[in-house]
């Protein structure tokens, strides 16, 4: 019996962590997983074993190492608040030195530099970056890199009068994209653009910065839209290079609000532009002019700071909604990212619809993104409606593994959006629920013929010593039983 136990834990056992390492696959499309401290004792000893395109995924835990990564990779951690990656107070953390690597989901702290990337087309991505004495991620002459939803904390160093480091340094670099990231309780900047051009700094929170919110110096032709600066020393600081001007620069849809100054010698700069293509500026929280014409655009004291002609009377930006889909004994979170009013959402499960109403005010197009989760709603394929108007052929639509993201364009108005799927819950069936299922099944079988085998063992003896009447020896032989198909 003990022989009997040990053999269903055994195939127990086995089948689950083929279920772990299916389900981590699928995670990751079918790309090689090299775990750290499971596989490797280091990220440093995988990162050197890890091929071109391979995960390196970091579990939870504290690591003190200086990685260096020269092949295209993705280094993930288990969970960015508790995956930490400390460099004992030296160098730099991450060192990237090839094109095509995606960090993710790291705490990296007590350094000189967060994330060094002097390579093009890169990713960091859902990280902490903190208490580095230069800068959380510096692009060194690099183009075409990613700096999205990162929180970077307490990075630089100096004295009075001697300031240096902040949050994310682009230096001779172009064409990259900063978004959607929280810089905060930095030195010198939030964010710092010095000799670089055609780089877009959108959707940021920039705030209580001892020095500028964002800072330029020689920078050119960059796209600084939808980020919210506050009570920073400066909202932004400009200065000219000897050679290269601060100049041909857009600021559009930013919130300046509570910043000391809110601009400092940007009045010395070369020309720069302070209003979208539709006529639309930033918004101050000194402004003290008025609305003449209900447009939600200021109209008198103007130029405000001597720059926007065309100051927003309220805040401009994405606010998220979340919404609980309910059904059975649970709840799905949808999301609504927009710059829009939303009201009135619902699910239903018959007519596979998620639908709420939205209204844009009188500012230009609006924004609004919808993130539902595959486990409730899924497409084969979508119906986009707005109001009666069917414009799935000009909705963009994104899809990942657990959630798909629609991507919608509002006009000024009160409009009805309905999404309609082709499958919701409960009809849809998690890949790991399939493979949990079938092991049950198989180990159930399992169990079943090895407990028979076992009871037929443990009766021969007693069934050759039994003396049975010949009239009823018939009727004591069981009819086979039919067996039940394998699942």
């Amino acid at each position: 019996m003990r022989r009997q136990h040990f053999l269903f834990f055994a195939v127990f056992f086995l089948l689950m962590v083929n279920v772990c390492r299916a389900h981590a696959l699928f995670a990751y499309d079918g790309r090689r997983v090299i775990r750290v401290p499971l596989d490797y004792e280091t990220i440093q000893g995988a990162v050197d074993a890890a091929g071109v395109g391979d995960v390196v995924l970091v579990m939870a835990g504290t690591y003190y190492e200086h990685v260096l990564i020269d092949k295209p990779l993705f280094l993930v951690g288990e969970n960015p608040s508790t995956t930490v990656i400390d460099g004992n107070g030296t160098g730099t953390i991450i060192n990237v030195v090839v094109d095509g690597v995606v960090v993710d989901g790291f705490t990296l702290r007590n350094a000189y530099t967060g994330v060094f990337l002097d390579s093009k087309g890169n990713e960091v991505a859902n990280s902490k970056i903190m208490f580095c004495s230069w800068d959380g991620a510096f692009v060194n002459v690099s183009d075409y890199n990613v700096i999205r939803n990162n929180e970077f904390s307490n990075n630089g160093d100096g004295y009075p009068g001697l300031w240096w480091g902040g949050g994310v340094c682009l230096s001779g670099s172009n064409s990259n994209i900063v978004s959607d990231n929280v810089m905060h309780d930095n030195v010198l900047y939030g964010v710092g653009v010095i000799i670089a051009v055609n780089n877009s700094i959108t959707r940021n929170v920039i705030m209580n910065n001892l020095g500028a919110g964002i800072y330029m110096l020689g920078a050119s032709y960059n796209d600084v839209t939808k980020n919210t600066v506050k009570n920073n020393s400066c909202g932004m600081e400009f200065h000219d290079d000897s050679l290269y001007p601060t100049c041909d620069n857009v600021f559009y849809y930013n919130n300046f609000m509570g910043n000391r100054y809110q601009l400092f010698d940007v009045y010395a700069s070369y020309p720069n532009y302070w209003n979208s293509s539709e006529g639309e500026g930033n918004y101050w929280s000194d402004y003290e002019g008025k609305d003449l014409d209900g447009d939600l655009i200021g109209d008198t004291n103007l130029p405000h700071q001597e720059v926007d002609n065309h100051p927003l009377m309220i805040p401009y930006g994405l606010t998220t909604y979340t919404f609980k889909a309910h059904w059975g004994d649970a709840d799905y979170p949808v999301t609504i990212e927009t710059d829009s009013a939303i009201e009135a959402f619902s699910f239903s499960q018959p007519e596979k619809q998620v639908s709420f109403n939205v209204t844009r005010p009188k500012y230009a197009q609006g924004t609004c993104n919808v993130t539902i989760p595959k486990e409730l709603l899924q497409d084969n394929p979508w119906i986009i409606r707005l109001d009666t108007n069917n414009i799935t052929e000009t909705t963009s639509i994104t899809e990942s593994q657990t959630h798909t993201t629609i991507y919608l364009n509002i006009e000024q108005g009160s409009h009805i959006v309905q999404i309609i799927g082709t499958i919701a819950i409960p009809e849809l069936k998690t890949p790991t629920i399939l493979i949990i299922f079938t092991s049950t099944t198989i180990i159930s079988t399992v169990f079943t013929k090895l407990s028979k085998k076992e009871t037929h063992r443990q009766c021969k003896p007693l069934t050759r010593t039994m003396i049975v009447p010949s009239k009823s020896r018939n009727s004591l032989i069981a009819k086979p039983k039919s067996k039940m198909p394998l699942m």
